[in-house]
């Protein structure tokens, strides 16, 4: 065979690898802009550091409003196969912690300081406080009291000659000053007496290893109600989640952000193969161009 015919699509060949392997350069090189003199080369940036924060505003509009839409991450987070991955996984927890000897003091100390974690407890044992004292004082303590003291007076009187010397508007009468001291005494110490107690609580509780404190909730089906309120949280909840995190705009400022060096390891991570392909198909059209060269 004539050295001659094959020498045009080997060119062809030669050419069109080269050419497309300049042009997928020219996406990332230079990185930034050439002048000579006051002239900029046409092409300099590369089209990828030129356009980076066009490409990011485009990423992140496809990513947040296309792919990663509440309704797709519902569909993600409710298939079967995902259900049953998050019970397992909640299940494995849950016996984890039930074997847990670890107090809750010192779980809790492995996220906050002791600081933070005193004053959280003391305002836990502040509100307590002020709902039990609350709930005592719109329950009359005091009336009840009287009530039931004076229900005791009449049965313990009742039959015997001393209860026929006090009559029940003697005993009725008593109720009222009972009423009145009671409640004064709850409400000038109901406050100190019932934080001595709950705080006395929140101190045990502190000490409590994690699963004495869990086994409260044996006859509860924990797993259960967690997955309840997980399916209702993504039916329902998710949605306003994501629109407040705005996933569009994380996305567009991290890639913003991104130096070009990473954003070309990022895209050839992806593209590596395809862009290669693109470079070896240069090559082919260019044999064939320059086979079909030959005959016209």
């Amino acid at each position: 065979m004539n050295i001659n015919v094959l020498a045009g699509p080997i060119i062809g060949s030669v050419i069109g690898y080269f050419t497309n392997y300049i042009a997928v350069k020219m996406l990332f090189r230079p990185l930034k802009p050439v002048k000579i003199g006051n002239y900029t080369l046409p092409f300099t940036p590369g089209i990828i550091p030129k356009g980076k924060k066009r490409l990011a505003k485009a990423i992140g509009g496809a990513v947040g409003g296309t792919l990663l839409t509440d309704e797709a991450l519902k569909a993600a987070l409710l298939t079967d196969g995902m259900k049953e991955k998050v019970q397992t996984d909640v299940k494995a927890f849950w016996e984890k912690q039930r074997k847990n000897e670890t107090t809750i003091k010192e779980k809790a100390l492995q996220y906050v300081n002791e600081g933070e974690y005193n004053t959280t407890l003391e305002n836990a044992e502040n509100l307590i406080t002020d709902k039990i004292v609350e709930k005592l004082n719109e329950m009359d303590i005091g009336e009840i009291i009287a009530r039931e003291c004076v229900k005791g007076i009449k049965q313990k009187l009742s039959g015997s000659f001393l209860g026929m010397m006090v009559n029940d508007s003697l005993i009725e009468s008593m109720t009222g000053p009972v009423i009145e001291a009671i409640n004064d005494y709850i409400n000038e110490n109901g406050q100190v007496i019932v934080y001595s107690k709950v705080s006395e609580e929140g101190d045990k509780f502190s000490k409590l290893q994690i699963k004495d404190a869990l086994k409260m909730l044996e006859t509860v089906d924990v797993v259960e109600i967690f997955m309840k309120s997980y399916e209702s949280f993504v039916e329902n909840e998710l949605g306003k989640v994501i629109a407040k995190i705005d996933i569009a705009s994380i996305i567009e400022n991290k890639i913003e952000e991104m130096d070009v060096m990473e954003l070309e390891e990022l895209i050839l991570s992806v593209m590596k193969k395809e862009l290669g392909a693109v470079v070896n198909l240069g090559a082919v059209i260019g044999f064939i161009l320059g086979i079909i060269n030959i005959f016209f």
